[in-house]
């Protein structure tokens, strides 16, 4: 939402590209949901009645708003695993 925020996009267009990850990731996999996300973001702002560039500058940062909060969310899943891993290799393995 902060990157959607910062280029100027509405809710419309963070709906679009969830919307489009999930068509994208059903019907294109493996890599479907990149595209239809960021194609997604761009018709949510063009249905909140926003036109060619703006509408453009708004859907990148709803796309690359949607990007890093799912690496973040990637990182934090990676790290929890490995925790919980070495964890609980500490109570069976001593």
């Amino acid at each position: 939402m902060i990157g959607a925020k910062k280029m100027g996009g509405s809710s419309y267009g963070l709906w679009g590209c969830g919307i489009g990850f999930v068509i994208g990731f059903f019907i294109f996999p493996p890599f479907g949901f990149l595209l239809f996300a960021a194609l997604g973001a761009l018709v949510g702002e063009m249905m909140a009645g926003k036109s060619g560039n703006l509408a453009f500058k708004a859907a990148l940062g709803s796309f690359l708003g949607f990007i890093a909060g799912t690496i973040l969310k990637l990182v934090v899943s990676i790290f929890l695993i490995t925790y919980y891993i070495i964890e609980l290799s500490k109570y069976y393995f001593t």
